[in-house]
This record gives structure tokens, sequence and C-alpha cells, in this order.
């Protein structure tokens, strides 16, 4: 049983609490007493032995290390230790306490005691507290609702964890839950409104208008509110999970996500482009204004080539007027024609070949030699 040395970041009424934590810990273990004295005994003399000394030495070596003999929760029920005593553990600043102090409530508590601690454990938690509660919680036939309740509630580090543990259950968001998306997408933080999103994309339908208004709400708070996009991490934003719910609720038109395509935010990008698929694989007059998008440079040639690489039932036509992009005057997009529309499995071969043969006196390197390659055979087709 070694200990994480945040075990120890207690103030000194709570370093009792885990005390009695780790020596109940100790019987579920299976842990010999003399065994544990021993170490003990050997932690404390080493302390002794720094004092004085100047010496430097990390304290992680003079913790206990003991091997689990027989690991066995039925224990847990026979325990000294209290639930009040457990609770308050569950909000130590140790994930390893809070972790242990979960599991022994666990097995603990059922019926309306559970409930009664779940309820307190909601209204005092912060931070990755959360998480141990909403495991907790979800065990309950209303668990969910009870989750939904706090975050109806004030804001709070932590509470992405109940969003999260929400959409793992596959409960829907339903019209009743508005209070507890307003409060989670636009009046906590950045790693919360995330969770929310994430848990309206999750199951959000055709059927559901009724977010209509507050994804778009969100969308503008947090184009506001958001941190820019630069260093080398990407700061949290929920924008690109609230515009897939959209295109799942009520799809911008195909103007919308031409300008969201060119977002500084790439999973926004990525968003906005599966959105345009969607458009044209349910319609042909989109997939007709898609093809014109594409072939009037309204978007980068990646995304053009990721476009073409799709699922978007292009037709016969589509691809026969996309042709137009072997012609552009920028080799980018030249280069995007020779190695994916000419390859495409919907192109007419005879139309593809004599493209290609056009191709092959193209004034850039890299479009000649993706003409021969295609001429030759070494271009698969997706």
């Amino acid at each position: 049983m070694r200990l994480p040395w945040r075990v120890w970041e207690s103030d000194p009424p709570a370093l009792g609490a885990v005390h009695e934590l780790i020596r109940a810990a100790a019987q579920v273990f299976g842990l010999p007493a003399d065994r544990l004295a021993a170490e003990a005994g050997a932690a404390l003399e080493a302390v002794e032995s720094l004092r004085g000394k100047g010496a430097r030495k990390s304290v992680l070596s003079v913790l206990l290390d003991v091997d689990a003999a027989e690991v066995d929760w039925d224990r847990a029920k026979r325990t000294d230790i209290d639930a009040g005593t457990l609770e308050s553990l569950v909000n130590h600043p140790s994930q390893w306490v809070q972790r242990l102090a979960t599991l022994f409530l666990d097995e603990r508590l059922e019926g309306t005691g559970r409930l009664a601690a779940c309820e307190r454990l909601l209204a005092s938690v912060t931070g990755e507290a959360f998480y141990w509660t909403a495991a907790l919680t979800t065990t309950l036939p209303d668990g969910c609702e009870l989750l939904l309740g706090r975050l109806r509630e004030r804001a709070e580090a932590g509470l992405h964890h109940l969003f999260d543990r929400l959409r793992e259950t596959r409960r829907p968001a339903t019209q009743a839950d508005l209070p507890a998306l307003e409060n989670g997408l636009l009046r906590c933080d950045a790693k919360t409104a995330v969770a929310a999103a994430r848990w309206c994309e999750a199951t959000a339908s055709h059927d559901d208008t009724w977010l209509a208004d507050l994804l778009g709400q969100a969308t503008s708070h947090w184009l506001e509110h958001e941190e820019p996009v630069g260093g080398f991490t990407v700061p949290d934003s929920p924008r690109a999970a609230l515009l897939r719910t959209r295109c799942r609720v009520e799809s911008p038109n195909l103007d919308e996500l031409v300008e969201l395509a060119g977002d500084a935010r790439r999973d926004v990008c990525d968003a906005a482009l599966d959105g345009m698929v969607g458009l044209a694989a349910e319609s042909a007059v989109e997939r007709a204004s898609l093809v014109e998008c594409i072939l009037r440079g309204r978007l980068p040639a990646k995304q053009c080539e990721k476009l073409l690489g799709s699922t978007v039932p292009y037709s016969t036509e589509d691809l026969t007027a996309l042709r137009g992009l072997c012609r552009s005057p920028d080799a980018k997009y030249r280069l995007v024609a020779a190695e994916r529309l000419l390859a495409h499995p919907g192109m007419n071969p005879a139309e593809a070949r004599a493209a290609a043969d056009a191709m092959k006196t193209d004034p850039d390197g890299n479009v000649r030699d993706a003409a021969h390659r295609f001429l030759d055979g070494g271009t698969d087709r997706p």
C-alpha cells in the first residue's frame, strides 16, 4: 500500500481522518498489524535519522510500502470508520483519498442513507470530488435527476464531471433540463460548457428544436469569452460541440458553414466540414451549392480535398462540373483535382484519363507528377 504524497496535504484536523481511512483500508486489504507497525517504525527511524544533518531526502523514501495480502471489500462494512468521516474525505486534496473514501461509501451505503449522503456531497464538494460523487449518485434510481438538480445551482469548478456522467449514462437532454444547460453553457467555466455541449451533441435530434435558441446564445457567448488560440495548448471551448449539435437540430445554411470552416479553431473547422457533408448528403440542391463553393475557391484546397474524399454522394454531373478544378489558376486546386477528383469512384474513367493526359504538361511539377501517377495506375481510388 504505497501512499501518494498528496495524502498528507491535510489540515491537522483532517489528518486524523486520513489516518482512520488508512487503518480501515488496512483491514480491507488484509494487511497484518505487526507488519504495518514494523513499517511505521522504520519510517519513524528514517525521519529521526535526518534530523540535524541538513540532509535532503524525498519523503517518498520513508513512506509505508506494504503489499496487500488479500483485498476483500466486504470487510469495509465491518470497519469502525464512520460515514461522516468518509464523506469529508471525498473532498480531500488527494484523489487517492477521494477514491478510497468513495469505495468505502459505495460498499456501506444503500437506500435512503445513500440518497441522503449523495445529496450532502453534491451540495458540499468541489473540483475533482464531483467525479466520485457523480459515480456514487448515478447508482441511485433517480441519480441523474439529482445531478441535474445540482447543475441548476451555483457554478463551481468540477461540474463538468456531472455533465460527463449524464452523457455516459445516455440520459437524453430534455426541455425540462434547460435551466441546467443554461447554467452549464452560459455561467460556468469553459470545461463545464464543453461537457454540457457534448451531452447535448450525444443525444440531440431534429426533434429537439427547443435547443436552437440556447445553442445560438451559447455560441455567441463563447465567441466573445473564449480564450484565443495560441501557444502550445488549445484552450477549452464548447463551440465545436455546439456547432455539431446545431447540425443535428437545425443545421446552419451552407454560407454560414463555409464561413465557420475558416475559424481559428481546428475543431470548429472540422465540425463545419462535417456539417457541409451532412447538408450535401440530404439535398441535391445543397450538393450543387457545395460544388459551386469548391469551384469558386471559397474553401482552402485542403478542405476541398477532404470534401472530395468524403461520403458526399456526388452525381456524375457534379463530378463533371468539378473537372473545372483541373483548370484552376491556383496549382493547389489543380493538385487536389489530380489526386482526388480523377480517382473518385464515381468519375467517368474516360473523362478522368483525358483530364489527366491534359495535365501531364502542367506548369506545376507536383500536378504533373500526380497526373502521371494516375495514368500509370499509381493512384488508388478512395
